[in-house]
């Protein structure tokens, strides 16, 4: 069977929501695709390794920033070079509209924009306003399908007419069954880690403003005030992680305060969490509240994040508009612990475990008669 040649564009491939989804799509139909991944600059993302294991080839060039008409032709280059290809999947924000228009010029039969995030109230300049007008209409005129990982996400990308007319989400599934919990995987964690009998506060993402964890040390410092028995667990890494770091010694928190990095085992992670904090800005979706309710953890989250996110009743949403007292208050409500949940029927029935999703993949990816 002749394999389909896809071409994802994904930017980089750190571990986050939107770069796990993408190298899903290749480890669950592996004996269907050949697939290439374009980054940007020359960071090596934690997922490169996993990447080149499920038999992918990285290629990069230079980021957009460095000129357009340039990195255009660089995606045109890249095509031409490596493919022919039959889909070329983009990921990037508006950035796909010149991928896109690049794809389309280069003949790519399948032109995929792939919506990962939605911001609101976003405040922008002219220039900006004009660049995101032009991007969707290359994104609406180049593409022949628009995906999002939620409504949300895919009004903010493309706009409300074009998504309800052409678009179609596309879940951030997980492989559940990874993540059900377990009292000896939280034991062992909790041992690693040195927190056995803590009460313990996770939080998982990219370390940068829109995850907004420089409240989350506020919060963190308002708990701690109350039980001094609390630790925070931060996993991933990112920009901001200088500035955290010092804010930490700044509140005295640093023997409190777990800084775990880009992990690739976060479904054993969150097993020896007691709660989940995540007051982020905005977000597409927010794939790492999937994984934290499939480990039957009770998350406190922002009311930035889009309503698809709740898919059990573990989730507790507090407005951004709120102190970091008040959060903490909503915290300290799971101080004296809670049964943990086995949640897989919901998230199965709520369309993100994988399996599903990677069925809906398929009717895009490979036509009917490969």
């Amino acid at each position: 069977m002749k394999k389909i040649k896809i071409l994802q564009v994904i930017g980089s491939l750190r571990i986050g929501g939107a770069e796990v989804v993408t190298v899903n799509f290749q480890k669950y139909n592996q004996d269907q695709l050949k697939v290439d991944y374009l980054v940007y600059g020359d960071t090596v993302g934690e997922l490169e390794n996993k990447v080149k294991e499920l038999g992918g080839r990285i290629i990069r060039i230079p980021a957009p920033k460095n000129g357009y008409l340039k990195f255009t032709r660089n995606v045109r280059n890249v095509i031409r070079e490596y493919g022919p290809y039959d889909i070329v999947h983009s990921h990037p924000l508006f950035n796909s509209g010149f991928i896109l228009k690049a794809a389309y010029i280069e003949k790519v039969p399948k032109r995929i924009s792939h919506a990962h995030s939605a911001r609101f109230n976003e405040k922008s300049s002219l220039i900006k306003k004009f660049y995101m007008g032009l991007m969707r209409y290359y994104i609406r005129n180049y593409s022949t399908h628009l995906l999002a990982c939620s409504k949300a996400a895919g009004n903010y990308l493309f706009g409300e007419e074009s998504f309800s007319e052409k678009g179609d989400i596309w879940n951030n599934a997980i492989d559940s069954k990874k993540y059900v919990y377990s009292e000896k995987v939280r034991n062992e964690v909790r041992s690693e880690l040195n927190i056995s009998g803590m009460f313990v506060i996770g939080h998982v993402g990219r370390l940068c403003d829109v995850k907004n964890q420089d409240f989350i040390l506020d919060i963190f410092k308002e708990v701690k005030e109350k039980n001094t028995n609390s630790k925070l667990l931060l996993v991933g890494d990112g920009a901001i992680k200088n500035n955290l770091e010092r804010k930490v010694k700044n509140y005295n928190l640093k023997n409190d305060v777990l800084f775990l990095g880009a992990r690739n085992d976060v479904n054993r992670l969150l097993q020896g969490m007691d709660v989940f904090l995540f007051p982020s800005k905005y977000e597409g979706l927010g794939i790492a509240l999937i994984e934290a309710q499939a480990a039957g953890l009770q998350c406190i989250i922002s009311d930035a994040i889009p309503q698809e996110v709740e898919i059990t009743n573990l989730i507790n949403r507090v407005p951004l508009s709120k102190n970091a007292t008040e959060w903490a208050e909503k915290v300290l409500n799971y101080n004296n612990g809670y049964g943990r949940m086995n949640t897989l029927k919901e998230i199965s029935l709520s369309g993100y475990d994988i399996e599903g999703v990677i069925q809906k993949v398929k009717t895009i990816y490979v036509p009917t008669n490969n």
